[in-house]
């Protein structure tokens, strides 16, 4: 996957200087265009406000997407923002993100859909029923499968990512390091995909909540499938993916924990 300042480079045939400011990126009217930090930083800022008055937060700075989720989606932000200094944005225009995510190859077509559909809430019983398949007849022997005992951790928080996981049978649970449970995830679904994607340590610890088999592709294969996509696609990972764990460091910080990211 190309650095965020590779990104930034690699989308300037696409993107124009935007005509809205950053504190306007939630509503409506902004749905019209993905958007790129190209110069300056600012804040995400979650609505959960703790008993001390607090507002959960996370910087944003030059290279970092905005709004490509609800872009893909057609939906208005679950975040507001705020600028620490002056900050200029670039921005896509929402059709041509759609048509480039539409391209996409196997592995980040899934991961961008998947995603979505754990932010946006789209429930399903069996998220990915046919994504194994389909994993299989990309990839074949490049597709490992390891068996993982109940209670066995598959990996820590913080630790380096060596895989990308699928499960296939069983259930695994997802934790803070102060043993907080943020997720449980069955049969058909997906996780470890954004440590690869942001190119950063583990946020969370994976356990095995019951006996599993997992399907496994390596990091160094997940990563050259994802490289070779579009930049806007690749833009469109890293932003669902910076989503996602920043909806977990949310969920945390108000019981005065939090992932590592």
């Amino acid at each position: 996957m190309l650095s965020r300042d590779e990104l930034l480079q690699a989308i300037q045939p696409y993107a124009t200087v935007s005509e809205f400011d950053i504190q306007s990126l939630r509503f409506k009217e902004a749905r019209e265009y993905g958007f790129v930090i190209a110069k300056g930083s600012g804040y995400i800022i979650d609505t959960i406000v703790i008993s001390s008055g607090l507002e959960s937060s996370h910087m944003v700075r030059e290279g970092d997407p905005i709004g490509f989720g609800e872009v893909l989606t057609r939906k208005q932000s679950f975040f507001t923002f705020t600028s620490t200094r002056d900050v200029e944005i670039l921005q896509i225009d929402a059709d041509f993100i759609r048509e480039r995510v539409a391209k996409a190859g196997l592995l980040a077509r899934e991961m961008i859909r998947y995603n979505l559909s754990r932010i946006f809430d789209r429930k399903r019983p069996r998220p990915n029923a046919v994504f194994e398949d389909q994993l299989l007849a990309a990839y074949g022997d490049r597709v490992g499968e390891i068996e993982v005992n109940a209670g066995e951790t598959i990996y820590e928080q913080s630790a380096f990512a060596t895989h990308f996981y699928f499960i296939e049978q069983g259930q695994v649970g997802l934790f803070s390091d102060n043993g907080n449970e943020v997720g449980v995830l069955k049969p058909t679904e997906c996780f470890g995909e954004a440590s690869l994607i942001t190119n950063t340590q583990r946020s969370l610890k994976a356990v095995a909540n019951t006996d599993c088999v997992l399907r496994t592709l390596d990091a160094k294969f997940f990563k050259d499938q994802i490289a070779g996509e579009h930049p806007l696609v690749q833009l469109s990972l890293l932003q669902l993916s910076k989503h996602l764990m920043f909806e977990n460091h949310s969920k945390l910080f108000v019981e005065g924990d939090s992932i590592s990211w």
